[in-house]
C-alpha cells in the first residue's frame, strides 16, 4: 500500500489543461528529488493517459472532470488518473503496431513502455475509469 498521497490535481478535459497538469507534476516529484530524466518520462506517460480520456473517453467534450493523484512509498510511485466518462472495455486499448508510420496513436505504448505496472479498472459507483500507472524509482537525494 503507498504511505502518502503527494499531490491531487482535478481539471477540466480541455487539452490546454494539460500544460498546467503537466507543470503541476513536475513541480511535485523535483520537489520530492526525483531524477529530471525520469520526471520527463513520467510526464509524457501522463499527458498520453489524459490525452486519451480527453480524445475517447470524453469525445473531446470539454467540460467534464478529470483528477490525477499521486502516491508514493519508499520506491515506488503510483499516478491514478480517474475520468467520470462511461465505462470502457478494458479489451479495447491497445496501441497500433509500431511500424504503421502515421500521426498518433503510439499513446498506449509509450505508457506501457515508460510505466513499470499499468491497470485499468472501472469505477465502483458504475460511471467512470481509473488508470492506475506504477513507476519503481528512488528519489536522487537518497540514491547516493
Amino acid at each position: 500500500m503507498y504511505k502518502k498521497r503527494l499531490a491531487k490535481f482535478q481539471f477540466k478535459s480541455r487539452s490546454k489543461h494539460l500544460r498546467q497538469m503537466r507543470c503541476s507534476v513536475r513541480n511535485v516529484l523535483q520537489q520530492y528529488g526525483y531524477p529530471g530524466d525520469a520526471i520527463d518520462n513520467i510526464v509524457l506517460a501522463l499527458c498520453e493517459a489524459c490525452s486519451n480520456v480527453i480524445q475517447h473517453a470524453y469525445g473531446e467534450e470539454c467540460s467534464k472532470e478529470m483528477v490525477l493523484e499521486i502516491f508514493h512509498d519508499e520506491r515506488r510511485l503510483m499516478f491514478r488518473l480517474r475520468d467520470f466518462a462511461t465505462p470502457i472495455d478494458m479489451n479495447c486499448i491497445k496501441s497500433r503496431k509500431l511500424d504503421d508510420l502515421r500521426p498518433g496513436g503510439l499513446g498506449v505504448h509509450f505508457i506501457y513502455q515508460i510505466m513499470d505496472e499499468v491497470a485499468y479498472a472501472s469505477c465502483s459507483e458504475g460511471k467512470g475509469n481509473i488508470l492506475e500507472m506504477t513507476k519503481q524509482i528512488v528519489p536522487s537525494r537518497e540514491a547516493g
